[in-house]
């Protein structure tokens, strides 16, 4: 397994793709003040159920295909809200891989070749082609929506009673947002550079009375990414020791 297939694996968690907006409109399905004030009322709402415990640990299964390899590996997240998220990953019990993340910084390294990245989530982004600010990265772990639906960037194109549809006002990196009636994402579809990339949430957990992934899947042209999520905790907080050893070497960006 080489380095540049672990970070595809690990690129998972660092998956929201950068703004490309221009300035084509689309027609409003609602009236002005009838998308506004639903709008205003699934935003409040989503902040009501989002998963706000300030702990997660949870056991996770990966499981990365593309053309040339399907590789499946083990591991664990843990979780700081708004402080820092780790990730480790095993093949066999072995340590194979680790991500240490900060609002500040990102930091890898990789058991296999002996090297490491240090810098932050822009710098990671140049080598896996993705783009995610920390918060964003919480959401995308924890099933709330990678952006907060707005009156003004945001309409609302469809609404029964199993989903609900919201759609960029604007040409936008994120096409399409389905949310459940319990405002946990569904399904997003992006579209990043003329390709496009789906993230669905087909099956979900209840912890403390809110509702957190079980299963996450990534589909883009270039692979496809499955994660299982178990043995959820949240009351206890985390133990995270994360350090590079030293004789690794350093990853060059672009390489």
């Amino acid at each position: 397994m080489r380095w540049h297939t672990l970070i595809k694996i690990t690129g998972f968690f660092l998956f929201l793709f950068s703004i490309h907006a221009c300035g084509i409109w689309k027609k409003k399905p609602y009236s002005s003040d009838k998308n506004n004030k639903m709008l205003i009322n699934i935003r409040e709402n989503i902040k009501k159920n989002a998963f706000n415990e300030p702990y997660l640990k949870a056991k996770i299964k990966v499981n990365y295909s593309s053309v040339e390899r399907n590789i499946q590996l083990s591991g664990q997240i843990r979780m700081i809200k708004d402080s820092v998220i780790y990730i480790s990953l095993t093949k066999f019990g072995f340590p194979v891989a680790k991500l240490h993340i900060t609002p500040q910084r990102v930091e890898f390294y990789e058991n296999i070749n002996k090297t490491y990245f240090q810098g932050d989530l822009k710098n990671l982004s140049s080598m896996i082609g993705l783009d995610l600010e920390f918060d964003q990265f919480q959401n995308l772990i924890t099933g709330d929506p990678l952006v907060y639906p707005d009156e003004k960037n945001w309409n609302i194109t469809d609404v029964n009673e199993n989903k609900i549809t919201v759609e960029p006002v604007r040409k936008h990196h994120i096409a399409k947002m389905i949310l459940l009636p319990s405002l946990k994402t569904l399904e997003t579809r992006m579209e990043y550079e003329g390709e496009k990339a789906l993230l669905k949430y087909p099956e979900y957990l209840q912890e403390n009375n809110k509702w957190f992934p079980k299963k996450i899947e990534i589909k883009n042209p270039a692979h496809q990414i499955e994660i299982r999520f178990n043995k959820l905790q949240t009351k206890e907080k985390p133990v995270i020791k994360f350090h590079i050893p030293k004789s690794y070497t350093k990853m060059e960006v672009g390489k």
